[in-house]
């Protein structure tokens, strides 16, 4: 559904996510609640399951029934929508949701565009700047909301860990730096994807993006590329922009420091990151990378305390930043809990296992370490249980019998 839809009292375009009423005022929607749009409006006035929703809406992860209460919410209230009066969006307790209204080809005719009054003249010269001034506040007004609006999409797209997605945050930040050339946020989200794109999307990159290691890409080589350089040098370049504008910011600090890091300068990647936490501890995205970091160099107890730190941050602000977030968190605790599992700490990788499950309760991985360590601890009723289950959820073939070789 490519062509722009009329939705009771809004266009809405897939293509571009964007929502648009009658008054000609946009609204646009971040990626998963577009998708999640467009899976309603291809059987209106019919149920959806959670379940069909869950699948089509996040393919490439295991999110909770939350992810998707929390994602209906924000389409709600784009919308202007009610749960409790619905126009559009109702709910199935326990089943799923409805898209109430049929959507329609759009007609521009029958879609009336508020008209705007000719502006009136004034008399009198403080009338007149009077005025002045309110146009330009209010335009000053439309156009910060505008970058800020760029700014936020891009980011969105950026974390979504698909070659599309993050080439269209490319081109936002991108937008973002021809509107105001002077945006630190726009240089360093722009080196950020680029940076990305040479590691998870590039012909050298492992097939699942989620798995892109930096430090296992830089040792293979897969970054030295021709073409791998040429992103990276790119990238530097936009880093070294957003640090002249704000030499202390966090933002292009992490940014650099994921240039750096990318070009196997560890040594230098890690000292950006510290810097950068000194002064904002509670960006979760240097916490991760600075694990890696350690890791690589061989200090796996401070790889450990970096992930788990990261960690505490991204639950303090995934309600700021949900769509950011989900994708890392369950893989983040997966980490820590294996690492606990090969430093022999049994009670601990169970704790975390268990932590993974509460909130991707299909993850295999996490089940995979659950079911090693309950039967390492005795408990083997208790992990033939979980194997078996597993087998049977996720159609997988793990030997339940033969647990010992798991």
């Amino acid at each position: 559904m490519s062509a722009p839809i009329q939705l009771g009292d809004w266009r809405f375009e897939s293509s571009t996510g964007v929502l648009t009423n009658a008054a000609d005022e946009q609204v646009r929607l971040e990626p998963k609640s577009a998708a999640l749009l467009t899976c309603l409006l291809e059987t209106p006035e019919q149920l959806v399951s959670k379940k069909d929703l869950l699948e089509r809406v996040w393919p490439e992860t295991c999110p909770s029934e939350d992810t998707l209460l929390r994602t209906v919410s924000r389409l709600r209230s784009a919308l202007g929508d009610s749960a409790r009066a619905p126009r559009y969006i109702e709910t199935v307790p326990k089943r799923g949701y409805r898209l109430l209204i049929t959507p329609e080809e759009f007609n521009a005719a029958s879609f009336s565009v508020r008209k705007v009054p000719k502006p009136l003249i004034f008399i009198g010269a403080m009338f007149a700047v009077a005025v002045t001034a309110l146009v330009v506040l209010m335009l000053t007004v439309e156009d910060g909301r505008q970058r800020s609006d760029l700014l936020s999409q891009a980011d969105d797209y950026y974390h979504q860990m698909r070659l599309a997605d993050n080439e269209r945050a490319i081109s936002l930040y991108q937008q973002q730096l021809e509107l105001k050339p002077d945006t630190v946020a726009a240089y360093a989200g722009l080196a950020n994807a680029l940076v990305q794109k040479a590691l998870r999307y590039s012909e050298s990159s492992p097939g699942d993006p989620s798995q892109a290691s930096i430090t296992e890409q830089v040792a293979s080589g897969a970054l030295a590329t021709d073409a791998n350089r040429a992103l990276l040098q790119r990238a530097a370049v936009m880093a070294d922009k957003a640090l002249a504008l704000q030499p202390n910011s966090t933002i292009a600090l992490k940014a650099k420091g994921f240039v750096r890091s990318a070009q196997g300068d560890y040594a230098a990647a890690i000292r950006l990151y510290q810097q950068a936490l000194e002064h904002d501890a509670s960006v979760w995205p240097i916490w991760l990378n600075l694990a890696e970091l350690f890791g690589a160099s061989g200090d796996l107890t401070q790889a450990r305390e970096a992930y788990q730190q990261g960690y505490q941050v991204m639950q303090q602000e995934y309600a700021k930043q949900p769509v950011q977030i989900r994708p890392w968190l369950a893989s983040v605790g997966l980490r820590i809990g294996d690492s606990y599992y090969h430093a022999e700490q049994l009670s601990e990788a169970e704790s975390w296992y268990r932590e993974v499950l509460s909130i991707a309760p299909l993850h295999e991985q996490a089940t995979i370490g659950l079911v090693r360590v309950l039967y390492r601890t005795g408990d083997r009723d208790g992990a033939l249980n979980r194997c078996v289950e597993l087998n049977q959820r996720l159609r997988t073939d793990y030997r339940c019998t033969a647990l010992e070789s798991l």
